[in-house]
């Protein structure tokens, strides 16, 4: 088995100040005032005094973790009742110093494993899901039972030492994994959404490998198999044989992964029916919304157009993937979509210039720039790549 991230040191000063930049650059304006960021800068002040002590405990394997705070929150795309953890903002610099430790591992992934990787998100497998069902007609559409919280720690961890060869890496996650719950890993937590990728890996290679024999011949049960999150699609054009890959995975995650596929599984034809994945309803012919999505859509539209401002439209603008990914050619033209997107789009814009041209509005745009210990040759292109959120040496 290959094994990975062996070159890399986690107690580097420069890898650890560029993963606290990825963190706080993926934040709000408004995180600023929380009391953990406040009270991490008022003790530090920059990030490489902050990334000198985090190298310091690392190397020294003793983490000064404050507690976790477990909340309960209604998920607004399905009205599920979901248990979370809220991390301190001190404990996710850890979460993306892990998380970028254990970016070579990924390419364990399946090739149509979505979720986790850069150029692989929602819109990415829909696009393929789509091209599957030009080849075959039948998905099989099943998703695990809370599978965040039900994956086993120590086969978790076990799995990881097969070909992660890095000690002090496996040290850093087990002690987060571990301070954050008892059982399984959270949900919200930037390292968790690596591990349960990496995890779910398994079942990816497994049921691609599978194959029957057919008049003397190996060949293979399954077409194709998409993983999105914990959503799994897998495709062929023999409805038995889809069965016989349905009872496999269910056999191959209760026994060796010890997690269960819900009973809500559907195979769904995709001539006749549409599938509904990843917010859209697909069919060999066209993609459209999710009702609920249209909905949704539809609304923003209206209390733009009755209240113009910057609420509103930004609210409009986070619903374009909605429209531009789906065949709605009739609601654009019904309801003016470019008219009044490229209206909304404008409004932002404009408050966006207003708020850098105010006395605090630069800090607060890009209030990060205040740790830095040379905010000024920064914000002139201090940092590679674009939109200078990568690198902070």
């Amino acid at each position: 088995m290959k094994s990975y991230c062996k070159n890399i040191d986690i107690s580097d000063t420069d890898f650890i100040e560029k993963a606290i930049w990825n963190c706080l650059s993926n934040r709000d304006r408004g995180d600023y005032h929380r009391q953990d960021i406040q009270r991490v800068i008022k003790e530090y002040g920059t990030i490489d005094k902050m990334a000198a002590q985090m190298s310091h405990d690392i190397k020294c394997r003793q983490l000064n973790l404050p507690p976790v705070i477990p909340d309960k929150r209604i998920d607004r795309c399905n009205g599920k009742l979901r248990e979370i953890t809220i991390e301190d903002i001190w404990q996710q610099f850890y979460d993306y110093v892990a998380a970028n430790g254990l970016e070579p591992s990924l390419a364990r992934l399946g090739y149509y494993q979505c979720g986790c990787v850069v150029g692989k998100g929602q819109i990415w497998g829909i696009q393929m899901l789509h091209g599957f069902l030009q080849k075959t007609r039948y998905v099989l559409h099943c998703d695990i039972k809370k599978c965040y919280p039900s994956i086993p720690q120590d086969k978790l961890f076990a799995f990881l030492a097969k070909f992660v060869r890095n000690e002090p890496l496996l040290w850093l996650i087990r002690e987060l994994v571990t301070h954050t719950t008892e059982k399984g890993i959270s949900i919200g937590s930037r390292l968790s959404i690596t591990l349960c990728q990496l995890y779910l890996s398994q079942v990816y290679h497994h049921m691609e490998g599978l194959h029957k024999t057919r008049r003397g011949k190996s060949r293979p049960l399954i077409d194709k198999i998409l993983i999105f999150m914990d959503d799994i699609y897998i495709t062929g054009n023999s409805i038995s044989d889809l069965h016989k890959a349905k009872t496999e995975l269910m056999r191959y995650c209760e026994k060796e992964l010890s997690l269960s596929i819900k009973e809500n599984w559907i195979v769904v034809d995709g001539i006749n029916a549409t599938v509904d994945a990843m917010g859209f309803r697909l069919n060999k012919d066209y993609t459209k919304m999710r009702r609920i999505n249209y909905l949704r859509t539809k609304r923003s539209m209206d209390r733009f157009i009755k209240k113009p401002n910057m609420k509103t439209a930004q609210t409009l603008v986070s619903r374009t993937t909605n429209v531009k990914y789906s065949d709605s050619y009739h609601f654009r033209k019904k309801y003016q979509w470019k008219k009044i997107s490229k209206k909304a789009r404008r409004i932002i814009s404009h408050e966006s210039k207003v708020l850098n041209a105010t006395a605090g509005g630069c800090n607060n745009d890009r209030w990060q720039y205040s740790l830095l210990p040379d905010s000024d040759k920064r914000r002139t292109g201090g940092s590679s790549g674009s939109g200078n959120t990568g690198d902070a040496h």
